[in-house]
């Protein structure tokens, strides 16, 4: 893993026209631009474009880069500014890509990191299949939230990422960040359990001969 230093110095090469230093940051950072592209929107095409639209605008912008923050914090920022351009221009609710988190609640309020598509070994098909059926709720759900909310959850709750460093991509104050993430864990856990009021009522119908 590069040091701070390492990357400004990789900053300062990239701005003095050294292709091959900007070609290490892209290569350092392209993976986690795509997966913040397309758990947000879904699509692996639209992914790969947006990634590529995201370096441009990193390239261009790298000279205001100033290592106030990490550059994976800076880019971060970037590629999030790309994805909410790219979604308000197409004025659609996007699909939700996950590639192995989806959410639970513990006690105290947080969510975890607990559900993985691939499973466990001791897992019945039957709980396979529960597990698969829970994502794929979470998912609708994410993608009926409004953008705003949707971030903050991924963020938090499916990256990991700690309150600073959401405040320093969001430019956000961390209380206003935790406050956005409680509204939007409100909205998604609402839109959770009227899906749930809804497959209960079309398990009545179907219990009662429709």
């Amino acid at each position: 893993m590069r040091s701070n230093a390492d990357e400004l110095e990789l900053v300062r090469k990239s701005l003095g026209g050294d292709a091959e230093a900007f070609a290490a940051i892209v290569e350092k950072y392209q993976q986690r631009v795509y997966n913040v592209a397309f758990r947000m929107t879904g699509d692996r095409e639209d992914s790969l474009d947006l990634t590529q639209e995201s370096f441009v605008r990193v390239f261009r912008a790298l000279k205001s880069f100033k290592g106030d923050s990490s550059l994976g914090t800076w880019i971060h920022r970037i590629v999030n500014n790309v994805v909410i351009d790219e979604l308000r221009k197409r004025q659609r609710r996007p699909k939700i890509g996950f590639s192995t988190d989806a959410l639970l609640s513990t006690d105290e309020g947080e969510h975890v990191h607990v559900l993985e598509l691939s499973g466990k070994r001791e897992d019945t098909p039957e709980e396979q299949l529960l597990r698969m059926e829970r994502i794929a709720e979470i998912e609708q759900a994410l993608g009926m939230v409004t953008s705003e909310h949707r971030i903050v959850l991924i963020m938090r709750d499916i990256e990991g990422l700690a309150y600073e460093e959401m405040a320093q991509i969001l430019a956000l104050n961390i209380g206003t960040v935790k406050s956005r993430l409680s509204r939007a864990r409100i909205a998604l856990r609402e839109k959770l359990i009227v899906a749930e009021q809804g497959k209960t009522t079309e398990r009545l119908k179907v219990q009662r001969g429709g």
